[in-house]
């Protein structure tokens, strides 16, 4: 019994120390998603005690159940260290509408352009910044025009002014 113990607790320490190392903004989108999930659980619960009607709280545990799973997703992902990072100055940003909403950037990664869709991004991105754009190992990358575009990604944090003014904002993915 102190065997499987201390055996547990070798194994806390190594999970611990591998999400330490994990990147920022994937340790943030996974705590959002997981509290997410927690959220809908307990509205679950709430609607489930005040109406006893499995029709109307079902919704809310599918959707709990949906974002544990995304949550634990990227949780995996990123402590296995299936994610990688893009790194780019943003070139260009197109916007759409008449509220000016990106719609995608541009990045020069040095030796290849590429497009990145953006989506439910709250922040503003300028040119010239720094970009890193966590994705998956497996994730598709289609070549278009001479160009790589990503339709998909976990997290896009800014880092910093080609000037070299620091900037450590993120934007959810």
């Amino acid at each position: 019994m102190v065997d499987l113990a201390k055996e547990m607790a070798e194994k806390g320490a190594a999970v611990k120390e591998r999400y330490g190392k994990m990147p920022g903004p994937l340790r943030k989108q996974a705590l959002l998603r997981c509290a997410g999930g927690t959220a809908f659980f307990v509205l679950f619960v709430m609607v489930q005690m005040h109406y006893w009607d499995i029709g109307f709280s079902l919704p809310c545990l599918f959707l709990a159940c949906l974002a544990f799973i995304s949550g634990g997703r990227l949780l995996f992902y990123g402590l296995n260290g299936k994610c990688i990072c893009v790194e780019g100055i943003c070139t260009q940003i197109e916007t759409a509408g008449a509220r000016k909403r990106m719609k995608s950037i541009r990045m020069d990664t040095g030796t290849n352009q590429i497009r990145i869709w953006m989506h439910r991004t709250s922040r503003k991105i300028t040119r010239g910044e720094l970009v890193a754009v966590y994705l998956t190992e497996t994730a598709p990358v289609y070549k278009r025009d001479g160009e790589y575009v990503i339709f998909s990604y976990y997290a896009l944090e800014t880092k910093k002014d080609v000037s070299g003014k620091e900037r450590t904002r993120e934007s959810e993915g």
